[in-house]
Formats: C-alpha cells, structure tokens, sequence
C-alpha cells in the first residue's frame, strides 16, 4: 500500500543520470551491461547519488522508487542480452519489496520469472546466465520459475507465496500470462478475503510474540516489532486482498479509516522509511535491526544532536517508539475492525449488558451509546475499572478505541481534578484485579500519558545503555507487575520475602503509586528521585491519600535506590554500616516497602541483573537491619561483643573436636575486626581448622564449595591460604576470568606470617554455578574451552588454574589480549572514579564507574600494586555494560592514603589505565 507522498521532493529532484529514458542514464546503462565491473559500478553510482539526495533531505518513498526503477531498467535491459527461446509464454514479475517499488540501499531484489509452461534446456540455460549475472552486479536477487499452475498450487498452501504474489509487478513479457496469474490466485478462487485476513493477522501475533510482543526493545526490529513497516504492510495486503485498496487515503473515503488515522500511516510509513535508509546506508549490508552499534550514527543522519539532557541517540528512539506506539494503537483497531467486518454476518454477537454506559460483545468492552465520552468524560477511566472488574474482557471494542483518541484530547486540569475522576483512579489501584494490565492498557490508549502529564514525558524514553533494557515507561509498568507477581505469583524462592511481606500488613496500592513515580522525572535533569518524590507528593494530596501514607509514598520514591546501593556498595557484615541504615529508614514498615520496590525494581531493569548474590545480598541487609529496629535505635550493637560471642562460638566448636585452640588463638592475633565481623561462624572455624591441619607444609590451601552466604548453590565461594606473591589480586582475577567465572565479592586479608587468606565469591560466567556439571573452563595461555565436566572435575580444574598461578605467576598472563563484545564495543565512554576517607572507618574508599571489559580488574590490581596499596576487600557489580566496584583501601603500612596529590595521581592513572585498555580491547 503506497505511502502517498503528501510533500517533499519528486522525481524532478533526483539527478538526471537517475531517471531512466535521460541520455546519461542510457549510455551508463549500457556500458552496465558489457561487465560485471561496469554493472557494479553503475550501481554504486547510482546509490551514492540516491544517497546524497537523501542527506539533502529527498523524500524517502521517491528515492525507494527510484532505486526500484533503476533496477527495473537494468533487470530489462538485461534480459535482453539472452537468446531466449520467444516461443514459450513468459514474462517477467517483481514479487515482494520490489513489487511495492519499495527497494531501500541493501534490499533484496525479488523476482519471479512466470512461464506457461515448464521452461525448455535453452530457456533454462538463458535463466542460469541472467542470475549470474544479476549476482555478479552486486545485487542480491531472490527468484524463483514457476508456471502458473505452480504458482497457484504453492499459493493455496503457502500464505507467504500468496501474500508476494498479491503485489507482483509484470517488468516485462506476456501481459496476459500475468492475468491470468492474478485471476487464478483471486479471493474467489483461493484464500477468500477472511480467511486470508484470519492467517495474516495470526501471523502478526506470531510475529509480535517471537520479538517479546512490545515495540520497545532497546534494539528493535523496525520491520517487524510490534508497530513496524510489516504490520503496516499486513494492513495493505489485507485492504488488496478484501476491497482492492491501494492506498491509506482509499480505505479512508471506504470509511474504514479515519482521515486522521489515514493521515497517521503515512507518517508513520515515510519515518519508518527514513529510518530503514539509514540503517542500511550505515551497516552498509540488508538490516533491519536497530542495534547500538547502529543507533548513533543513524541519529546523526537523521540530524539528531545531545543537549543539555538528553543524547541525540536518546531523542532519535525516543521518536521512534512514539511513532511505533501510534503505529501499533492504529494497527490492532483496524485488525480489530477489519475482523468484525470481514467476519461471517450469520455469526451471533453475544452481548453482555455492563451498565448502562458500557456492555461486552464478543470478548471486548464497547460503549452503548457512542456520545457517552461527551457527556460523561470521567466514563474514560470507567471503562478500565469495568475492565478490572470483569477479567473475561479481552480488550476495547476498535470504535470504541476511536472515540477514546478522539476525547482524550479533552483531558485537562479540570478533568483531574474532578472527585469522580480521582476516586475512579484510585478504585483502579486498589481493584485488585491486575491492575498492571489496566494501567498498560491505559498506557497504550493514551489516556495514562493524558492523565498523569508527567508519565506521558517519558513515554518511550530510552537510556542508551545496556542496564535499563526497557524504555521508562515499560520499565516502570514492569516494576508495577512485579509488584502484583509477588503478591499473587510470589511462590518462587527468591520472592518468597517479597511476598510473605506483601502479603502482611501492606497496602499494595501505596507499593504500585511509589513503583508509578519512582522514575516519572527521568531526562527532565536534576534528581530524578527528589523530583519524582516532589510529583508523588502533589499526586497523593491531590487522591486524598492519608498523610502517613503519603510520607510512605514520598519517601520510596525519593529513597528508591538506596537499599540497593547500600547492599552492593558496603560491607554490610559491618554493625555500623547497617546501624546507619537503619537510622535512615527508622519505621519496620518503610523497610518492608523498600525491600519489594527494590526487588521489585532490579527485576524490571533488566532480568539478567538479578540473581543469586543480589537476593542473598539484599536478604542479609533486610534481615540485619530488622533486627537492629527490633533492638531499637537507642540500643546500637556493640562491635567487640559480637566478635567476643564469635570467637567463643568457633573456639568450643573446635574444642570438642580436639583442635588446639591455642593454635587458633594465635592465628587471629594479627587478624583485623572486619576479618571477624564479615566471616561467619562456620568459615572462621572452617579456615582455623583447615591451617592447623595442613601442619609445616607451606603449600597453598584452596577452599571451594557452594556458598553459604547464597542461600542456594548458584554461587561459590573460593578460599586460599598462601604465601604472599606481589600482585596477587591481578594474577588471582585473571585466572578466575579465564577460568569463566565471574567475581560478585573478593576479601583479601594478610594472615601474618607472610601469609594471606583471600575469599572470592564467583559465579559462572553465564550466571549458572560455577560447580555445574557443563562448565567449559580456559587455560591461562588462551587455550580452546575444555570438555564438560563434573561438579567434582570442575572443582579439581579450578584449583589446579589457581595453584598454577600461586606457584609460578608469569607477568605474561596480565598483558594478554582480550576482545570486546558486540554490543560492549558501542559503549565505550570515559572511566570514572571518585575517592573518599569518610565512607568505611580505617579505609579510603574508591568507586570505579568504567565500561564493562574482559580483564578490567585485573588492569585496576596492577594500578593497585603500582602504587603500593593495599586491597582489603572489593564489591563488584556489573550493570548491562558498565562496571560500579568499590574497593576498599590502604597503603602497606594499613593506613588510609590521605595526600592529596597522591590520590590524584592514582584516579589518573587508574582511568588511564582503563580507558587504555578498553581501546585495545575494541579494537582486538
């Protein structure tokens, strides 16, 4: 269906060397044809200069147009150089893309070569030559040869054939044999209207579930995510196919679009358009895929800049999913409508009587009476509580959903403000009856965006990275299901605390009202949590939320991140640090609300961030910090006691198992508090023990077993008892990398003696346990990944890989070559670092903010050892492509570096470093 060109530039405007019939264009063609070095050419030509009238801003559709026309003049002229066999019927058919005249820079050129008859040994052998031949110019042709018989028999089984065969375009041969194709293949003949309808229309749920069904994917398929170029195609073969329309406008004046509606496709089509040339000129190659690596430079030619808040990448998608979002609204009412249309008359409607205003036909919610909107605009909320209410609604009639877009337009301060409107919305929160579906269908109809003005700004806003794989506004209504999953779904292990607390004494409406505002001020600059927590503030007074209630609201929101951070950035075995904590959140209540909006949260930024170390980490930090409430503020807990009870614990535990706990006592006596505040009970016993044990012999220990600080076996935790060797962090990283494994947490603590016991605590590399019986491990020089092994295997290989580097580091190791992924090499950006002596007593703290990369602690070890610090222990977080690590710190006399030169010197040198590295990486 043609996207009608409403202005812009028209043929007139292309050079003259791309109008075929101009004499410059027939001699090049000519001389196209005596080779192929001179056919590859005068395409190249001839796309450079479609290129360039594109950057000078040519409408897209007549350059689609006359790259198509380019080709036809030269799959003709073409043609003409075979000794063809003239007595066979034939001609020559554009299928598909090129049937539409729609040929962008890299697109396939599909043809089918139509006989009357099956073609005989001369003609087969002019087909073989004229394929070749369209090869050898640089395109990429589809084709198939069919009779016309063929061709009906495939198309009656296959709705893809029939689909191409709907827009052919005869290039050149027998006319007639083209009739008669297209009578053949008519709706009387095969595939009656609805029943062409009914497969086209599965297909696209197909299609729409095979992408995750949204139109949001951060690297979308603008041709066949939901709202793409296919569903507007799907819309053209159905109109062809049903009532011989060609263009938007035709359905229109047959009153099965709107003007506006219309008016919206043609838009939608030319941007999509625009975006497809783009993309191609920039992969240089046929894609579809709107990848990072992609997105920057497409935004660059769409003349896109970054200001002040926002990347020109940032705005570019920003547009493109509001155009997707109308794309795909318009598409499910025309599907919609189209269905009810073509559908069998004789079928009975059943019809269900909701109230007055609204009733049920057939599945989906439509108004009685279509002036119901202009009397009552408040039914706009109504219709989505009625919806809440009776779960067997599949949706909004399409008429309905026309007069909806058409009165949301209505909205105003007024609107808001009316207590009918506020009650409705707030009786949609607390339904309890899927309110995330409602508010994603209020989401999708435009009247959330109308309602709440502040949620429409961040409709389709993206944030070009790898952490938040959702735009805001997906993301936010995902933390909203998520919310609504624990409290009916919760029964998986790692929500069970979020649901057994949802499921107590809060009111689940206050959860999804912080989860609603928690990010509504992205990309408005500033805090986006104060701001959020100014919006949440003036929402609840104005929904007559309760005060205490409203300082619960307010205060999630603007305190949204911190358990999080508190969790992944500190030592959370510290009694202060979960002291301070809780002197923040103060009431049981807040942390119970804290703890499902931060789990809740995680989950809806990116599935693959939560895992096993985050649950476990945020359990400990819930559960430390309720008691500390129980005791009450007033009553902190004593350090000292709490390593007193616990070396009394290990001690007569070791007792009664005849160890010498003079022995132990002495192995502590250079042991720092922390040692004993972060270690549990059963590893202070277990590394008491295990030292002992091994006697004078001064080989290393290596521990390795599941966690127990997990609660599950997805993570391991590795310990090693050694002498001191120079860098060890860096050696001991690098072979955990290669070994696969990936570090969440490493202690490192000098025993005494010239001795060190260092924890890690590790996970496969793709966030299975690093004891599963299918982990692949690397050697140390790069060699190919090993067989499968056992649990105990691999265990055995882990402690070899280690004992090799605890034996005999080369230096080697540390400057071998590492490759950046595809989707890390679109984000390479400068490394951060911020330094502070107030964050952890007795250490200078230093957070690394840097592109994630194979290799990168191992680069920060040796700044380390560089600069002669010492590491005591490290957090270490990885979201989507970037890295936030903290790590602890001293100098080697174990005192915090103070100077301020000094620090200086080591965040240069240490981003340096990075940013050194990640380059090399790049370009491995």
């Amino acid at each position: 269906m043609s996207a009608e060109n409403t202005s812009g530039s028209g043929p007139g405007n292309l050079p003259g060397s791309l109008e075929p019939g101009s004499e410059k264009f027939e001699l090049e063609l000519q001389e196209a044809l005596t080779s192929a070095t001179e056919a590859k050419q005068f395409f190249q030509r001839r796309q450079a200069e479609l290129n360039a009238a594109f950057e000078s801003g040519a409408e897209t559709s007549v350059l689609l147009q006359a790259r198509a026309a380019v080709v036809d003049a030269f799959v003709v002229a073409l043609w003409g150089t075979q000794q063809w066999d003239t007595a066979q019927r034939f001609c020559v058919l554009a299928v598909g893309g090129y049937g539409r005249s729609e040929l962008h820079p890299h697109s396939d050129v599909d043809i089918l070569l139509l006989f009357s008859k099956a073609p005989n040994k001369q003609n087969k052998s002019c087909i073989e030559q004229f394929i070749a031949q369209l090869w050898d110019s640089g395109l990429e042709p589809g084709h198939s040869v069919r009779t016309v018989k063929e061709c009906v028999s495939l198309a009656a089984e296959d709705i893809t054939i029939m689909t191409n065969l709907l827009e052919s375009r005869r290039l050149l041969g027998d006319a007639k044999l083209h009739e008669k194709l297209l009578a053949q293949t008519a709706p009387e003949k095969i595939w009656p209207a609805y029943e062409f309808f009914t497969a086209k229309w599965q297909e696209q749920r197909e299609r729409h579930r095979h992408v995750i069904s949204t139109e949001y994917n951060l690297e979308p398929n603008i041709k066949t995510s939901p709202g793409g170029l296919r569903d507007i195609q799907t819309i053209s073969w159905v109109s062809r196919r049903s009532f011989g329309a060609t263009s938007f406008q035709q359905l229109a004046s047959r009153k099965q679009l709107t003007d506006i509606e219309a008016a919206a496709f043609v838009e939608g089509a030319s941007f999509l358009w625009r975006v497809r040339y783009a993309l191609h000129m920039v992969a240089g190659r046929k894609e579809d895929r709107l990848l990072f690596e992609y997105q920057l430079k497409v935004a660059e030619i769409l003349g896109f800049s970054d200001d002040n808040v926002n990347l020109a990448v940032e705005q570019f998608m920003h547009e493109y999913y509001r155009r997707v979002m109308l794309l795909a609204e318009m598409n499910d009412v025309l599907m919609q409508y189209l269905n009810t249309a073509l559908a069998d008359e004789s079928e009975e409607v059943e019809v269900i009587e909701l109230n007055e205003r609204f009733c049920v036909r057939n599945g989906y919610i439509g108004v009685i009476d279509e002036t119901i909107f202009e009397k009552n605009l408040a039914a706009l909320l109504e219709i989505f509580l009625l919806m809440a209410e009776h779960n067997y609604i599949n949706g909004v009639e399409a008429q309905t959903i026309r007069l909806m877009r058409t009165h949301r337009e209505r909205i105003d301060d007024k609107f808001r403000q009316d207590p009918q409107v506020k009650s409705l919305f707030m009786q949609i929160l607390r339904s309890g009856r899927n309110v995330p579906l409602q508010l994603k269908r209020m989401r999708n109809h435009g009247i959330l965006s109308k309602y709440l003005p502040a949620f429409g700004q961040i409709i389709g806003k993206m944030q070009y990275d790898l952490f938040h794989v959702y735009t805001v506004d997906i993301h936010t209504l995902e933390v909203v299901q998520n919310i609504y999953r624990f409290a009916h779904e919760g029964s998986e292990f790692d929500y069970l605390l979020a649901a057994k607390i949802i499921n107590g004494h809060i009111k689940i409406e206050l959860l999804y009202l912080a989860a609603l505002f928690h990010d509504i001020a992205k990309g408005r600059g500033g805090d986006h949590s104060e701001l959020g927590a100014h919006d949440a503030r003036e929402f609840c007074l104005r929904h007559g939320v309760g005060k205490l209630e409203t300082n619960l609201v307010v205060w999630l929101v603007e305190n949204h991140l911190l358990m999080s951070s508190v969790s992944q950035k500190q030592d959370i075995s510290d009694p202060d640090v979960i002291r301070h904590f809780a002197e923040t959140v103060r009431e049981r209540s807040y942390l119970d609300c804290l703890f499902v909006l931060t789990v809740a949260d995680i989950n809806g930024t990116n599935p693959e961030l939560w895992n096993a170390w985050r649950a476990s980490l945020l359990r400990q930090l819930y559960a430390a910090t309720t008691r500390v409430l129980r005791r009450g503020l007033e009553n902190p807990i004593d350090k000292q006691q709490v390593i007193a009870v616990k070396q009394a614990t290990v001690l007569a535990r070791l007792q009664g198992l005849g160890v010498d706990v003079d022995a132990v006592r002495k192995q502590w006596e250079n042991r720092f508090d922390e040692y004993f505040l972060r270690e549990s009970v059963d590893d202070l016993a277990l590394h008491a023990q295990s030292i002992i044990a091994r006697g004078d012999d001064d080989s290393p220990i290596i521990l390795i077993r599941p966690s127990p600080e997990a609660d599950d076996e997805t993570i391991t935790q590795i310990t090693i008892y050694s002498k001191l060797i120079e860098n060890r962090f860096s050696f001991m990283t690098l072979a955990l990398e290669q070994l696969n494994l990936s570090i969440h947490d490493a202690r490192l603590l000098v025993a005494g003696g010239g001795q060190v016991l260092d924890t890690f605590y590790v996970q496969d590399a793709a966030l299975h346990p690093a004891l599963q019986s299918d982990a692949s491990v690397q050697t140390l020089t790069g060699d190919e990944p090993g067989i499968k092994v056992d649990a105990e295997q691999r265990a055995e290989q882990i402690r070899e890989r280690l004992m090799q580097v605890l034996e005999s580091p080369d230096e080697r190791w540390l400057s071998s070559e590492h490759r950046l992924s595809r989707r890390l090499r679109s984000f390479a950006w400068p490394s951060q670092t911020e330094f502070s002596n107030d964050y952890a007593p007795g250490f200078s703290v230093l957070e690394v903010i840097a592109p994630d990369r194979p290799g990168l602690l191992t680069v920060v070890g040796q700044v380390f050892f560089d600069h002669k610090l010492r590491l005591h222990s490290a957090k270490i977080s990885t979201l989507g492509e970037r890295v936030e690590d903290v790590f602890f710190l001293t100098d080697r006399n174990d005192q915090i570096i103070e100077d301020p030169a000094r620090i200086e010197q080591i965040q240069n040198d240490l981003c340096a470093a990075l940013d050194e590295n990640t380059q090399l990486a790049n370009q491995a």
